[in-house]
């Protein structure tokens, strides 16, 4: 191999390709003669380097030359398109588990408090509201999102008992809640209330509900029998 074959060799290893995300720099480096010539778009940053910022993969042709001879290698810079990152923010109840969904990317990396459950996908159980960040990367280039978990409180649901007599109606009333589903036997008769009329003693449950999260009261309404009043009659004189 000649001096000049081998010199091309060397400068193509240092500076045939470049992998870099958009936006980001290629460094290039080329050795192998004294003094070197790069095309349009990149730029000399020393007497062997020069640096190629390109939006699309470009191809750069550098001229290299010793003692009055030159020859050339070209540059190929990739560039790689940064993903677009997204999750999901959802909602839950306390003391329920999140589950977080990504897309975008090819591999996902999750910050502290969410833990992976698949290749797109991670869990997260906190006691308040909290953030999680997760970092998408594909063919090296990387971006983050962030994802929201809104923790409700779960509503804690009241609801009043009753003793009434039998034939009589109960009146019932819950709260703590924002809305209310009564279970069979109990006829809603408003926001908050609902009107019982059990033959013997019953219970009676109330689901309250806000912001999506649910509790439930028991009621019990009590029937006492109405009594069976007696009394005698007597005939005097006058």
């Amino acid at each position: 191999m000649s001096i000049r074959e081998r010199w091309i060799r060397v400068a193509c290893l240092r500076a045939c390709g470049r992998s870099i995300c958009a936006g980001q720099t290629a460094g290039l480096t080329a050795n192998g003669a004294n003094s070197y010539t790069w095309t349009t778009g990149a730029t000399s940053t020393g007497i062997t380097t020069a640096d190629a910022s390109p939006l699309i993969t470009s191809t750069y042709t550098v001229t290299g030359t010793s003692l009055g001879c030159s020859s050339t290698a070209v540059s190929t810079v990739t560039v790689n398109p940064i993903p677009v990152t997204i999750v999901n923010s959802p909602s839950i109840c306390d003391g329920q588990t999140a589950s977080l969904t990504a897309n975008g990317a090819t591999t996902y990396v999750w910050t502290a408090g969410a833990t992976s459950t698949g290749i797109t996908t991670a869990d997260a159980s906190p006691l308040i509201t909290s953030t999680y960040t997760v970092t998408g990367t594909s063919l090296g280039c990387s971006s983050t999102a962030i994802s929201t978990v809104t923790v409700n409180p779960v509503p804690v649901t009241g609801v009043t008992s009753a003793t009434i007599c039998d034939g009589q109606t109960a009146g019932l009333t819950a709260n703590g809640a924002n809305s209310y589903v009564w279970t069979a036997g109990a006829i809603s008769t408003g926001i908050t209330t609902a009107d019982a009329s059990p033959l013997v003693t019953t219970t009676y449950t109330v689901t309250g509900t806000s912001l999506g999260c649910s509790s439930t009261a028991v009621s019990t309404v009590t029937v006492n029998p109405v009594p069976v009043t007696g009394v005698t009659s007597a005939t005097i004189c006058a």
